[in-house]
């Protein structure tokens, strides 16, 4: 997300502790806020701040063949941070601050599709004439 920082004012005194271009501070600020507000959706205020990435990267763990490098394994990696935080959410009876439910089951869906869409080129280029689509689907 892009943000319109204006016309900042300059020369406003320079110290130790605000040295630099003050839209660097500004932006330094946004990030924060937003990291803030993304935080208590996925961790919930709670012990572990990075609770989230503790969470998936236990459930990776039981896949130790999994190769990172493929990128279905990543289109999955991020749809599960999609469902961690939905579970999250609903063990929590809470809407994220960020997106709710809905949004992020939304994400779920799409990275589902991508997962499909690049296991067929995969096996598209594996085998050239040969489609594996679902039953009944077609590509026309």
């Amino acid at each position: 997300m892009r943000m319109d920082y204006g016309k900042v004012p300059k020369g406003q005194g320079v110290n130790a502790e605000h040295a630099g271009d003050p839209i660097f501070h500004q932006i330094t600020k946004d990030e924060i806020t937003l990291y803030n507000r993304k935080n208590f959706d996925y961790a919930g205020g709670g012990s572990d701040p990075n609770g989230n990435f503790n969470r998936v990267s236990a459930i990776l763990a039981m896949y130790p063949g999994l190769s990172l490098s493929d990128p279905r394994v990543v289109a999955f990696v991020y749809m599960m941070k999609q469902v961690d935080q939905v579970l999250f959410s609903l063990s929590r009876g809470f809407e994220g601050k960020v997106e709710g439910i809905d949004a992020r089951m939304m994400d779920v869906h799409v990275y589902a599709k991508i997962v499909r869409v690049l296991d067929a080129h995969i096996r598209e280029d594996a085998q050239p004439a040969e489609h594996n689509f679902a039953p009944g689907w077609t590509t026309q």
